[in-house]
């Protein structure tokens, strides 16, 4: 009965505080992370003084890919945070997304050192698949941010339990 109780509550799980929505952005780009076949290893939401928050997703790309397709699974990654708080919260901005922009930024001067690309159309594709991600696994990103939300870091086996739906290709 208690464990039900409980299913009820992550499953209905909304952000309510800036904080909240850390723990939704961070959980977003550990499903994104998931599904691209990283290894994801600890998702982070620290609230400090003075009202300063820090998310972190700590994750391993997939081994064996190169360098090139290692960026553009990071542009995909820090996509996650933006689709999250968009779907689930109905926000577009937030400081998180902002830094996600600049880190993509820093991504694309890498990535165009390395070969030539249509950077608006390539990054539309890296944010509508991060999109159709968080879209098919609400219930995951619910499920982790309501996590996050209560212990501030989740990892281990606590974090791959949650994760592991996305490893197996389920959609919810």
């Amino acid at each position: 009965m208690i464990e039900w109780f409980w299913r009820l509550i992550r499953s209905s799980w909304k952000p309510q505080s800036e904080a909240d929505f850390m723990c939704l952005h961070e959980s977003g780009h550990a499903v994104v992370a998931q599904a691209a076949g990283c290894e994801v290893r600890k998702v982070t939401a620290e609230e400090l003084e003075d009202d300063v928050k820090i998310g972190f997703t700590d994750y391993e790309p997939p081994i064996n890919i190169t360098l090139h397709e290692q960026l553009w699974t990071d542009v995909g990654v820090l996509y996650g945070g933006k689709a999250a708080e968009s779907i689930m919260g109905g926000r577009e901005s937030s400081k998180g997304i902002l830094k996600d922009e600049q880190d993509i930024q820093k991504a694309l001067s890498k990535l165009h050192a390395l070969s030539s690309f249509n950077e608006q159309e390539q990054l539309a594709r890296c944010e509508k698949l991060a999109r159709e991600i968080i879209g098919a696994h609400k219930g995951t990103l619910r499920r982790l941010s309501w996590h996050l939300s209560k212990r501030r870091v989740v990892q281990g086996r606590e974090l791959h339990k949650i994760l592991q739906g996305i490893r197996e290709g389920a959609h919810e």
